[in-house]
């Protein structure tokens, strides 16, 4: 009996990173994201009830945890991004394990905290792990923030009007602690309702006792209670947000953007895939953008295989187009380093007359996509496909400067991370774009995942987005998430429309990752001495009666 139990605990874990999959694109399926982590919890909260019962030890408890913690991590990245395989075979299944690991010993953490805690805070004790674990993603070498509950909820513009007050990871936790509150209390209701489990006495079964009864209503009610505030906090955050996108204030300045999306993916044999940009194919498309009134034109992410910056010949087509209008272009390319000749990742801003303003270089390289982390240890996996050379990473997030403010960049997935778009803003970027190379042919959910994170940055810092993609999907978005105009994948064409300049700034960008902290101190709190000792359902013990038993 108690195997099959913790192989139910461990199905249960597992239908979190399927309905995680379920809710993000390109399924899409938005409402779910807010009961995704419930199914999980409800295996940590039924596992630790259901310890105590027995009398187990923490180390024995923590066990089941670990594992259902690790499964739950495991697959969802290898249910969310399955075409991560095209990129990286080998790198698939280990970074798999990393994120079971990382769920694994927060699970245990989380648990443990359990232990030291009155139930009431058990429920934000959960959704605080889950909302450090989803940092813990986006932090380090093996950064990967894909699978964040935020995301989900990139089509629903309502919810998503809180960022600019909590961010993502604050969006994330607020939706944990709903899943959090539903699962302890659905844990207590399957306890009560459970038959006795091998190993516990009928002094220790909750119809026997109504000491551990009493108990389990104060768990029953924690659950309830959280579970309430997260539905109230939420309702309240839907109806400022319903009021923010119906009464919009005026923008007062606006740009004219337009952008250029003329790449071709191809997909030969083995598992890479190759993205061609033509030259003649970019320029020619820009030569349209300035006939049509264009003020600013962003090419995507490498679009130009040629270094802009330094190839005299590039810079001779440059001018010969650029000098027919009065447009500042934004062009992606690799740019070599002439000290130590190594390339960047970078975006060069040029004046209508051809000449280079600034340059921004890719400061959040991918590994094992632009470097090769731990290279001397690892150079043996250069023949599964690994980088043969590491690109030169840039130094900081600088905007680039230009006639009308700053323009702050984002290079392919540092779109995922908020402290990019904050920084930027916070040094004076009054519009955002992101350059990327996605929609790559036959792994299309890949670039509907990446596009979602751009209406979540637009609303934490209140900036309209220019998203140019290589062969889609590129995107004029306004400071609320709303996509005013979209070019899908594998189409050729030129997006023009026009996005407003914002120099305010909001809560989240000048507090930051507030909720991070928030969750990290509930953390520590509970493993330290800080809310005394465990007042849950007590261990079972055979030679005590309940009349014996000390007051709950």
């Amino acid at each position: 009996m108690p195997q099959a139990r913790l192989i139910g605990r461990l199905l249960a874990a597992a239908a979190t990173p399927a309905l995680m999959a379920l809710a993000t694109p390109p399924c899409d399926m938005g409402p779910l994201g807010w009961v995704a982590t419930a199914p999980l919890f409800w295996a940590l909260t039924a596992g630790h009830l259901a310890g105590r019962e027995q009398g187990k030890t923490a180390s024995r408890r923590g066990v089941g945890t670990f594992r259902c913690g690790f499964v739950a991590g495991a697959l969802l990245l290898l249910l969310i991004a399955p075409w991560f395989a095209g990129f990286s075979p080998a790198g698939y299944p280990v970074a798999g394990c990393y994120w079971g690991l990382l769920f694994g010993l927060m699970s245990r953490v989380a648990v443990r905290g359990m232990e030291r805690t009155a139930p009431w805070a058990w429920p934000p004790l959960l959704a605080a792990s889950w909302t450090v674990v989803e940092w813990l993603r986006s932090q380090g070498t093996l950064v990967f923030p894909w699978g964040t509950l935020s995301v989900t909820q990139s089509r629903a513009l309502p919810v998503l009007q809180v960022l600019d007050l909590i961010g993502a990871f604050g969006l994330s936790f607020l939706m944990a602690l709903g899943g959090a509150g539903g699962a302890v209390w659905l844990a207590v209701r399957t306890r009560l309702r459970s038959p006795p489990t091998p190993g516990s006495t009928p002094s220790t079964t909750a119809g026997a006792d109504p000491s551990l009864m009493r108990s389990y209503s104060t768990v029953r009610a924690a659950g309830a209670g959280w579970a309430l505030a997260s539905l109230m906090l939420t309702t309240l955050a839907v109806g400022r947000g319903v009021w923010l996108l119906a009464t919009p204030p005026a923008e007062r300045e606006t740009v004219r953007v337009a952008l250029v999306q003329m790449s071709e993916s191809h997909a030969p044999q083995g598992a890479a895939v190759v993205c061609l940009s033509s030259l003649d194919d970019y320029l020619r498309a820009t030569r349209e953008a300035i006939r049509a009134g264009a003020e600013l034109i962003f090419w995507p992410e490498v679009a130009a295989r040629e270094d802009v910056v330094h190839d005299r010949r590039v810079n001779a087509q440059l001018a010969e187009v650029l000098r027919e209008g009065n447009a500042h272009l934004v062009a992606g390319s690799f740019v070599d380093d002439p000290r130590t000749g190594r390339s960047s990742n970078a975006a060069a801003l040029f004046t209508p007359d051809a000449q280079l303003l600034g340059m921004y270089a890719k400061v959040l390289i991918v590994p094992f996509g632009e470097y090769l982390p731990l290279r001397p240890l690892l150079a043996w996996t250069e023949r599964l496909g690994m980088p043969e050379r590491d690109l030169l990473a840039g130094r900081d997030f600088n905007p680039l400067p230009w006639s009308r403010g700053r323009i702050g960049i984002s290079i392919c997935f540092e779109s995922a991370f908020g402290v990019v778009s904050r920084r930027e803003v916070a040094r004076g970027a009054n519009l955002l774009a992101v350059l990327t190379s996605d929609g790559w042919v036959g792994r299309e959910s890949a670039g509907a995942q990446h596009a979602a994170f751009a209406p979540l940055r637009a609303v934490e810092e209140r900036r309209a987005i220019a998203r140019a993609a290589a062969t889609g999907i590129s995107q004029l978005i306004d400071p609320y998430g709303r996509i005013l105009g979209s070019l899908g994948m594998f189409r050729k064409g030129v997006l023009i429309g026009r996005l407003p300049l914002r120099r305010e700034r909001t809560l989240y960008s000048r507090l930051g990752d507030w909720p991070v902290g928030l969750s990290w101190l509930v953390l520590l709190a509970a493993l330290l001495p800080v809310w005394g000792t465990a007042r849950g359902p007590r261990s079972a013990d055979p030679n005590r009666s309940p009349q014996d038993a000390p007051p709950e």
